[in-house]
């Protein structure tokens, strides 16, 4: 049937080839918007002379995540081109990058150009992996870890003994955050949508059945507020928006931290409480994306110390 299609189309049927080969190919979308025009593209300017401060990879694992879903279906008008975390081996090195790597390296990248068989990223933007970490697990490290690192450890500012509220704790950013808050000794409250991920909160995580509360609805504030003594919650790492976000603010205990990683209310200028603040608590928000435009130099402190984390045992 296919060869009969494409001979009818006057074109040659495809062919299969090895992913990797000497063609630098990216895949593309044919037309914003329709999944099903994702093609293979060649890429030969990507053969040029490699830029001094960024470094070539063999590509191993590319991750995806659900703005790689908005722009693949065209809902983030303006925005074509993909970019994520992949993993790979060092195939070719900047000159200024070469007292840091070497080809054959094993490496994880962040928010690369990762649809690729050679991804080429900034130096800045890679690390070494440990060899207890594959590359699967390195594709998926970078940004959801460094975001959860940077929330928790720099702006929350969690300690033993504290406590958190993680919203939306069954998605990538949630579960990656509890076993963090885990290791740190942290008392977690957790938000999700179903029961399923309420299940899945119990039986992977651990996580009570009693701190386990709707992200669909407000209840969790009286609920926490009753648990805790009426203090609230030391931190809370928010992802949702309207009443549920204003509620949330109100939860924080005095000189607690809320750290915002969720851009809707944001991006609609929506009404937000201030009277929580007088409480000596501190707001901030999370977009690693512009940390890697803008300061590099931190984004590659994070991952280091992220790095360090799984190469100690700590998280896995």
């Amino acid at each position: 049937m296919n060869d009969y299609v494409h001979s009818s189309l006057g074109k040659l049927p495809p062919k299969e080839a090895p992913f990797i080969n000497n063609r630098v190919m990216t895949a593309e979308l044919a037309v914003p918007g329709l999944l099903e025009t994702i093609q293979w593209t060649d890429h030969p300017d990507m053969q040029r002379a490699l830029d001094p401060v960024y470094i070539k990879l063999e590509l191993r694992s590319a991750s995806i995540n659900f703005k790689d879903v908005l722009i693949a279906s065209g809902q983030l008008e303006g925005i074509t081109k993909m970019q994520n975390d992949c993993s790979g081996v060092v195939v070719e090195v900047g000159e200024n990058m070469k007292d840091r790597f070497s080809p054959s390296d094993r490496v994880c990248a962040m928010y690369s150009r990762s649809y690729t068989n050679f991804p080429i990223v900034h130096g800045d933007c890679c690390h070494e992996i440990p060899d207890s970490v594959d590359f699967n697990k390195g594709a998926s490290i970078s940004i959801v870890w460094m975001t959860v690192y940077y929330s928790l450890m720099d702006n929350g500012k969690l300690q033993k003994g504290e406590s958190i509220l993680i919203h939306s704790a069954a998605g990538a950013v949630g579960q990656d955050a509890i076993p963090l808050a885990q290791h740190i000794g942290a008392d977690i409250f957790a938000t999700c949508g179903s029961d399923s991920k309420r299940d899945l909160l119990k039986q992977e995580f651990g996580i009570p059945e009693d701190h386990i509360f709707s992200s669909l609805a407000v209840a969790f504030y009286d609920k926490i507020k009753g648990l805790t003594g009426g203090r609230g919650v030391n931190v809370v790492l928010n992802s949702l928006s309207a009443d549920i976000f204003r509620e949330s603010c109100n939860l924080v205990a005095p000189f607690g931290r809320f750290v915002e990683i969720g851009r809707k209310d944001l991006m609609e200028d929506a009404l937000m409480p201030m009277e929580f603040l007088l409480k000596n608590i501190t707001f901030a928000y999370v977009d690693m994306a512009l940390m890697i435009q803008v300061n590099k130099a931190l984004a590659q402190r994070i991952l280091h110390d992220v790095i360090n984390l799984f190469d100690s045992g700590a998280v896995g």
